[in-house]
């Protein structure tokens, strides 16, 4: 099973149709930083979002700690922290 990330999430649209899925800190009006992880050219058919997400001008990124995980099919879910797990 392909690894899961844990981080804010900051979602950008690409001009080609993709998505870019940036794991990181935090987000500083409106610019990731501390970024740990990159997902690069998802199909944006392919991206599941499944928490609420904030607007930065073209970035969308989370509020808290989320889980960012693909699923070795092409799908990449943004979802909220599985029970029990924390960052300490």
């Amino acid at each position: 099973m392909p690894p899961t990330d844990r981080g804010i999430a900051a979602v950008s649209r690409n001009a080609d149709g993709t998505t870019t899925i940036d794991v990181c800190a935090e987000v500083r009006k409106g610019v990731p930083v501390g970024t740990f992880a990159r997902h690069v050219r998802i199909p944006t058919k392919l991206v599941r979002i499944e928490v609420a997400m904030r607007q930065a001008g073209e970035l969308q990124f989370t509020d808290g700690v989320v889980e960012v995980v693909p699923d070795g099919s092409g799908s990449v879910y943004i979802r909220a922290l599985s029970g029990g797990d924390t960052l300490s």
